[in-house]
């Protein structure tokens, strides 16, 4: 099985691919792992041909959870996928676990793949605002091109039942 796993920033993809990913015992890849490198204290950002290339070689597996933003350069995934989900949580619920997030990181008491600067909560915000100002329309257009195997999850419960493998047709896009 093949699901890629999409929304805006503090949607709930990496816990849901880590979920469903724990349940289907799959791999999970995040699309962060493609985009950036980490070789140090500080993130860099990976050409379009090297990001395409390890897109290319992660999706190539027979079964994966992939979690991430859409950007062309790992439109593979959704190509390959037997399911797309599109997280669509509400704008609050994103707010809230921005600041959460940004919080906890700052305290040590999670991990994070960023330093957790407040230039990186400005522009969490900014994407959100960005999402919610018209970004909203790429990601529903995802939905359009593969409507076959893509689903849109909004609620608490949704998720819940999807991160155990059950996407319903009740959530269908």
């Amino acid at each position: 099985m093949r699901i890629a796993i999409y929304g805006i920033v503090a949607s709930g993809k990496s816990t849901l691919a880590r979920e469903l990913g724990e349940h289907l015992r799959l791999p999970v890849i995040g699309g962060d792992e493609i985009t950036y490198g980490f070789p140090s204290e500080e993130r860099f950002k990976r050409s379009d041909v090297e990001q395409r290339e390890r897109s290319e070689r992660f999706s190539s597996g027979d079964g994966w959870v992939f979690e991430g933003v859409l950007r062309d350069t790992q439109s593979v995934f959704f190509e390959r996928a037997d399911r797309i989900v599109f997280l669509d949580t509400p704008k609050r619920t994103r707010l809230r676990r921005i600041v959460t997030r940004w919080l906890r990181q700052r305290l040590g008491i999670e991990a994070s793949g960023y330093r957790p600067s407040l230039e990186m909560l400005r522009m969490m915000f900014k994407w959100t605002r960005d999402f919610e100002r018209g970004g909203r329309a790429e990601y529903e257009a995802m939905l359009r091109r593969f409507p076959d195997k893509s689903v849109r999850l909004r609620t608490k419960r949704e998720i819940e039942r999807a991160a155990r493998g059950d996407f319903s047709s009740s959530m269908e896009a």
